[in-house]
């Protein structure tokens, strides 16, 4: 028998000249109390707060423990008080003003507690705001980038001031960041700053979000417009490869912060997570940035650390479930070039044959490098006829240029675009190099000890017996 029924027939046995007795409660068999009032985010004088509650027996226990706290999760307690179990009123000390409190009770017997009241229930204490203290609130849940589920999920936010409540709240949501159509306009109707959709929202749907208080017969400023993404989240199954944005591929980017962007196709489901790689070789085996987000639906990333200046990297981007990448896009690369003063753009190749490369594009020219087959080269330029290309020869140990550099010509048939790590699907072609102008081919008048005696004669030249024993001419220049 619930304990109000039973004390209404305490009551009418006394009426009568009975009387009876409450039961004290077993120990063993103690019930969670019923909470009365204050109702749901009740509004109530703090300075003499009445607490009421039910116990759902006949009997009585020896006290009820009341705990009062500011936190939903009861992880601090502003109070503990202790009542006599024949009496379920309990008025408080003093409550600070304009404050939410969280309640609840439990019945003891001896050192035995029972269960605590099972309703997670609130209050707030006076005063109200005027119309002129209203200020914007702050959102907590969502914020940019979260991803909301309205099956578990609820919009939050905090009031930043201590000496006064608003009457309600009006939350907006809406598919259009100016918020001209909201698609959910509701209001709280309690200084509650938790508020849940009617219904459920679109799947898969960037949406946007604001509040603000009322008090007074007006509304206050808004708080900061969030966006948000609703459920649900991709599933292993669901993961597809993002597309890159920017920079462009091949791109040479002047800002050593420079933010990778990309996006992801239409899907019905929302990416949890995402996986950026950054390397400085299209192998991805020497990785400048190996970075995993955890923001539902980003498309942008700023490294932390700056890209150096003069240096090549290569990008791509995936999507991630439960710790697993999903495909990733395929690669780009740029070219960071701060001040304009880098190398050109290169393009990596592997020598087809042995071949000299020269200072020019002239046999006529010395040779400055021997290539080996396949030995790896990086083409930065092109002559106009599309047939020669301007190699910087590279360090075979390290794949990088030597220092000095040694930039030398070589026919373009001799070499094979990529190198064997090169990323699946992608192609290199040397015909978007810059085109540079080779030098011009050596003056064949001019004097060299390779020429005949009457071209030595005319170029200035005397041709004479070199050596004695062998027999041999040559030219001798001046």
């Amino acid at each position: 028998m619930p304990k109000r029924a039973y004390q209404f027939l305490v009551l009418f046995l006394i009426a009568i000249g009975l009387s009876a007795c409450d039961p004290t409660c077993d120990a063993g068999s103690l019930l969670p109390p019923d909470l009365v009032s204050p109702d749901w985010r009740e509004v109530v004088d703090g300075s003499a707060a009445v607490l009421e509650w039910d116990y759902p027996d006949a009997c009585d226990p020896e006290e009820y423990e009341i705990i009062l706290s500011q936190y939903r999760d009861y992880s601090v307690i502003e109070h503990t008080l202790l009542v006599p179990g024949d009496t379920t009123t309990l008025t408080t000390p003093a409550l600070d003003n304009a404050e939410e409190y969280w309640w609840r009770v439990r019945a003891k017997v001896g050192s035995t507690f029972g269960g605590y009241s099972g309703q997670l229930r609130s209050f707030f204490t006076l005063p109200y705001c005027s119309a002129g203290d209203l200020i914007a609130p702050y959102p907590q849940f969502p914020v940019s980038h979260d991803m909301y589920d309205n099956t578990r999920d609820s919009f939050e936010w905090y009031w930043p001031l201590n000496d006064c409540i608003p009457e309600s709240y009006r939350i907006e949501v809406s598919r259009d960041s100016d918020f001209i159509d909201d698609e959910y306009n509701g209001a709280t109707g309690s200084p509650g700053t938790r508020w849940g959709l009617g219904s459920a929202p679109p799947p898969a749907t960037k949406m946007w979000w604001r509040v603000s208080a009322y008090a007074d017969g007006t509304w206050g400023p808004t708080g900061t417009e969030h966006f948000f993404y609703t459920a649900p989240a991709c599933e292993g199954t669901d993961m597809v490869a993002p597309t890159l944005v920017s920079p462009a591929d091949g791109a040479v980017v002047t800002a050593a912060d420079q933010v990778l962007e990309w996006s992801w196709p239409p899907l019905s489901c929302v990416p949890d997570d995402y996986h950026v790689q950054v390397a400085e070789d299209p192998a991805f085996t020497i990785l400048f940035d190996d970075h995993i987000g955890t923001a539902a639906n980003w498309t942008l990333y700023g490294h932390q650390d700056p890209f150096a200046d003069c240096q090549t990297y290569y990008w791509r981007v995936a999507m991630v479930h439960d710790g697993i990448d999903g495909a990733f896009s395929p690669s780009w690369s740029f070219h960071v070039d701060l001040n304009g003063t880098c190398n050109l753009s290169a393009i990596p190749g592997i020598a087809e044959v042995n071949f000299f490369c020269r200072k020019g594009t002239y046999a006529a020219f010395e040779p400055l490098w021997t290539v080996e087959a396949g030995q790896r080269v990086m083409a930065v330029g092109l002559n106009p006829q599309s047939n020669y290309v301007l190699l910087n020869i590279l360090d075979q140990n390290t794949n990088k240029p030597f220092i000095p550099e040694i930039k030398c010509w070589a026919f373009i048939g001799y070499i094979n675009p990529g190198w064997p790590e090169k990323p699946e699907g992608h192609e290199y072609d040397f015909k978007v190099l810059p085109v540079v102008i080779p030098p011009n081919p050596p003056d064949e008048e001019s004097c060299r000890t390779d020429l005949g005696r009457e071209e030595c004669k005319a170029a200035g030249g005397s041709y004479q017996l070199v050596g004695q024993t062998t027999g041999i001419y040559q030219c001798v220049c001046p």
